[in-house]
Order: structure tokens, then C-alpha cells, then sequence
């Protein structure tokens, strides 16, 4: 698996893990609803009435949402909030925030304190875009209730990304209109088939191979349609080809050591392209509770399908290619190896606190299955602690093995330190040899109760409007796998994290932005026990020489 995708998987669980523990910080706590929030609404430069404002609580232990409309001077006043994290948006279905990409978040992300006042929370809207057309088949009738997807094109700094939605349908005419689009390149494209597991019923409505705008197969050639804010792009059809046949994939997952189906094993399966790469996402499942499987809705081509132990089942299984042509495939069968396993015992570092060592039980510990050839499984292999700490992971792979902690709880102030086994500190990952039972590693986590609040300042000029800041936290010195707090600072630069260990730590600054590559900010900040610590960090938007990732 290349590189950038291991990371990009593992980004994503760091990410959401940042996410998560943004939104449960101060959840215990008691807080009046003394806050508010106000800003200014416009639509091409001039001020909007009548646009509703919603304040939206990221975090669970918040409720309801503060609405406002915006009165004859574009401006809003949202009254009543408790101090917690917010996402302040424009509730308008036909004008669109050109700050924020169609992918990304929507609106302003935003920390109040008690009694804070935010202001200047501006929103400079257009009006969307509307594109239009009519869906066809090979007889040049209109072809009803198909799905439609737009995708729009975004040059970023290291080429082209593209966003991708399907959530339209066409009317009895064969029509599509989608409108709230921000001003930008699309693709447009009809057809493909929904895949049905553990049914044999045969789809309600004809299946057509996917086609793009006009009525090419191929994604290169298709027509881009370049959109003006505030404008319609009409007349965008799409002309599908004859119904096709689609197919189905069957089979068992066997134990390879007895011969017997084995059932409620979870297995994923996926398209090759040309390049024997996944030409698209991976779908998880399981198999039945006879250990079979059955899957509709498959076009022609190349598919992969393997077993990886996510729930300690202690099996995997090498991946097998299927080729799928006129024909249904019935008679697969993988077969299920037993796997290596990593097993020890967690241990919390410099504390005897009672209620930390209770919580153990709600925390755990992940890794990476990896696939040959192909990509690292998005879900990760995972095992909780004990009362005591021990662990066991079952089931996966020989090759290196990174662990992680699994903090699928939200709790705050629990950070990986170190991976050790036999007491020999392991930088980065473990060796597994084939079905090798690893029982000795040792996992130092540190537990902090501590809060740093503070600020980011941007020098040097402006950020991107597409741009975020994610806060990384690490402790001074540390060569380990380290999983401290990290968050997202809001839309004033403002951020909080809770659960620090005493000591120094390194604060990165790390902005993250499709339209333009920034170089990380680093700062140290002592943190002290019983104090909250207070920073203002600098962004400097100028490079210095030698700056670098």
C-alpha cells in the first residue's frame, strides 16, 4: 500500500478523534446559557434579510439549536448559548459560502466561553448555481427516478481533487435540476448499479452502465461544465446505453485448518481497475449465520475480496480475485487462516488516581490490518483493556503491526506514551512473523486533568478561505507513538485542550487547505498542575528559509 494512504487512513482516525474530544471537553460541567453570537449576512456585497442563522452544539452534552434571521441590515443575533462548541450556518438552500469547499465543513466553527460575546461572525454569500438536463437511454427515452451525480473539479496544490454528491434523482420527464451550487467546474454522470447484500432480489428498475455528459463511458472524455455564480447551465443531458445485466457474487468463508464454514465473519470486497488497484471504496460485512455470503448488483469486471479480523475472531484470509464477465460467480470460498496476535498489558504512568485507573476498561488499543497489494483496512483490528489493563489482539497478519490507543469513549486526558516489548521501547511498529503469539508488550499511557486555552494569531497576510487550523499537542522529548490532545481552533483562532499531562509540550500548528501548502508553526508551552494555562500562538504566513515539513 502507498504511503499517503496509509496515512491518509490513519489521519482520519486521529482527526475524528481530535473532533471527538473537542466536543465532550467540559461535558461534565455545569454552564449558563449567557452567551451569543452575532454577525452580518450578505448577497453580493449588499446586506440580506430574512436569511435564518443557526448556532448547532458540536458537542452531545449541549442541546438544541439558536436560530435568528437576519434583519434589514444583514445582521443576526443568536442569545441564550451555553459556553461549548458550536457550528454557526447560513440556513439558505439557494445561496452558498464560497469559504467553505463543497467537501469540507459548512459554516464557522465557534468556542464560547461563559458569557462570551462573539462578534464579526460574517458571512459573504452568492447565489448558487443551477445545473439542469434530461436522462435518456439508447432509444432516446426518458429514463425515470435515476440517480444523478455531480462532481466538482478543484485544482489544489498538488493537482486535481475531485467532490463527489448522488443525492438527485430524475422526474417522470426525465429530468434533473440541481441548484445551491458554488461556482466551479463539474462533471456530471448517471447510471451504475447499488450494490444489495444478503438478498437475492432482483433490482426494481433497469440497471445502465454509468455514463458522463453527453454520453461518454469514460470519465476523461467527459464534457466540464464551468458554472457562474447565480447562473443555470441548462440542457446538460445525458444519454445512457441499453439496460445491462448485472450480477451477483456468492460464496462461503471456510476455516482452512477444518473445512467448515464459519459463520458472522466480517470480510470486504471491492472493484480493481486496470492497475489492480481498488478502483473505488471497500465495502465491509459479514458473512451469515451458515458462513455464506451473497451480493447483488455487481457489473463486469475485476473484484477483490479477503477476510481481516476486526472483532477477535482470529481469522483472516488472503485476498481472491474474482472475475466477473456474463455470468453469476457462485462457488467462492476464502479461506480463513489463523492469525498472529499482539497481547500485554496497559499501564497508566506517575498516577495512583482511583478514577483513572477505573476507566481503563473504556479504552483500548488498534492496529492496521495491511492487505497485499492493496491498502490497509479502514477498519482497524481493536481490542479493549481489562480491569488490570491486559489486552489481546487476534487475527492479523505477519508484517509490522502499529498500535494505537482506541479512545472510543470521547474520555479526555489518557495519552499514549510509548509502545514497549520486553521492556525494550519499540519505535513505530512491532515485527509479526506468520501466526506469531506476541504476549509481552507493554503499553505506558499518561493521564493529565490540565487545560490549555489560547489563541492562534495569523502574520505575514491571510489564510485561505478554504483553510482550518488543527492544533497537534505533543509531549517535549517524546519519540513515541504519543496520541495527546489535538483539536480544531474555531473560526476566531480560539481553542482548548483539556486532558494535558504536567510538564512541556510541543504545540503544531498545522493548516489544512486544498488551495495552498503552509509550513507548520511549532511552539513549547509549559503546562502546570492545578493551572490553567493561557497561550497566544503565532501563525507566520511568510516562510523562512529552511522551513519545511
Amino acid at each position: 500500500m502507498p504511503a499517503l494512504g496509509r496515512v491518509t487512513i490513519l489521519l482520519g482516525f486521529l482527526l475524528f478523534g481530535a473532533v471527538a474530544s473537542a466536543q465532550t471537553q467540559s461535558s461534565s460541567k455545569e454552564s449558563k446559557a449567557t452567551g451569543s453570537v452575532t454577525g452580518r449576512i450578505t448577497v453580493d456585497g449588499k446586506p440580506k434579510s430574512g436569511i435564518e442563522v443557526e448556532a448547532r452544539p458540536q458537542n452531545s452534552a449541549l442541546r438544541g439549536v439558536a436560530k435568528a434571521a437576519t434583519d434589514e441590515n444583514g445582521r443576526f443575533l443568536l442569545t441564550d448559548m451555553a459556553a461549548g462548541r458550536y457550528i454557526v450556518i447560513p440556513a439558505s438552500p439557494i445561496y452558498v459560502d464560497p469559504s467553505n469547499n463543497i467537501s469540507g465543513p459548512k459554516g464557522r466553527d465557534l468556542i464560547l466561553a461563559e458569557g462570551d460575546a462573539a462578534e464579526g461572525i460574517d458571512f459573504a454569500l452568492r447565489p448558487g448555481g443551477v445545473i439542469t438536463g434530461r436522462v435518456t437511454d439508447a432509444d432516446g427515452r426518458p429514463v425515470i427516478a435515476e440517480r444523478v451525480t455531480f462532481t466538482q473539479i478543484v485544482e489544489v496544490q498538488h493537482g486535481i481533487s475531485r467532490h463527489s454528491s448522488s443525492s438527485f434523482e430524475t422526474d417522470d420527464r426525465g429530468v434533473y435540476r440541481i441548484y445551491g451550487l458554488p461556482a466551479g467546474r463539474y462533471i456530471m454522470s448517471a447510471g451504475g448499479p447499488s450494490l444489495t447484500v444478503g438478498s437475492s432480489a432482483a433490482p426494481a428498475s433497469p440497471v445502465y452502465t454509468r455514463a458522463f455528459h453527453p454520453d461518454m463511458k469514460d470519465e476523461a472524455r467527459a464534457k466540464i461544465i464551468e458554472l457562474a455564480a447565480g447562473t443555470e447551465v441548462a440542457d446538460v443531458d445525458i444519454k445512457l446505453g441499453s439496460p445491462i445485466r448485472i450480477h451477483t457474487i456468492a460464496g462461503r468463508l471456510i476455516d482452512a485448518e477444518t473445512g467448515r464454514a464459519v459463520p458472522n465473519i466480517p470480510f470486504s470486497f471491492g472493484q480493481l481497475g486496470e492497475d489492480s488497484r481498488l478502483a473505488g471504496g471497500l465495502t465491509s460485512t459479514r458473512s451469515d449465520d451458515k458462513g455464506e455470503f451473497h451480493i447483488e448488483g455487481l457489473m463486469p469486471g475485476r473484484y477483490t475480496f479477503f477476510a481481516m479480523s476486526e472483532d477477535q475472531s482470529g481469522f483472516y484470509s488472503e485476498p481472491v480475485t474474482i472475475v466477473l464477465s456474463e455470468e453469476n460467480v457462485n462457488d467462492i470460498e476464502l479461506n480463513l487462516l489463523r492469525g498472529a496476535s499482539i497481547g500485554g498489558r496497559a499501564v497508566i504512568e506517575g498516577t495512583m488516581d482511583p478514577d483513572a485507573l477505573a476507566k481503563l476498561p473504556q479504552l483500548g488499543v488498534m492496529t492496521f490490518p495491511s492487505v497485499p497489494g492493496l491498502l490497509e483496512s479502514a477498519q482497524p483490528a481493536t481490542a479493549r483493556f481489562g480491569a488490570d489493563g491486559s489486552f489481546l489482539i487476534r487475527g492479523l497478519r505477519s508484517g509490522k503491526a502499529s498500535l494505537h490507543l482506541n479512545n472510543h469513549s470521547g474520555l479526555v486526558g489518557f495519552t499514549l506514551l510509548r509502545v514497549e516489548r520486553g521492556r525494550v521501547e519499540q519505535h513505530g511498529w512491532i515485527e509479526l512473523a506468520p501466526n506469531e503469539q506476541v504476549s509481552d508488550v507493554r503499553l505506558v499511557i499518561a493521564y493529565g486533568a490540565e487545560i490549555v486555552r489560547g489563541q492562534v494569531k495569523v502574520d505575514g497576510g491571510s489564510l485561505p478561505e478554504d483553510a482550518r487550523i488543527m492544533v497537534f499537542s505533543r509531549r517535549a522529548g517524546s519519540n513515541g507513538p504519543d496520541s495527546s490532545p489535538s483539536t480544531l481552533a474555531d473560526s476566531r483562532g480560539n481553542f482548548t485542550l483539556e486532558g494535558m499531562t504536567v510538564g512541556d509540550h510541543e504545540l503544531t500548528l498545522r493548516v489544512l487547505s486544498a488551495s495552498t501548502q503552509i509550513p507548520p508553526a511549532r511552539h513549547i508551552v509549559s503546562v502546570t498542575k492545578g493551572k490553567e494555562t493561557s497561550v497566544i500562538l503565532t501563525l507566520n504566513l511568510v516562510p523562512k528559509a529552511g522551513d519545511k515539513e
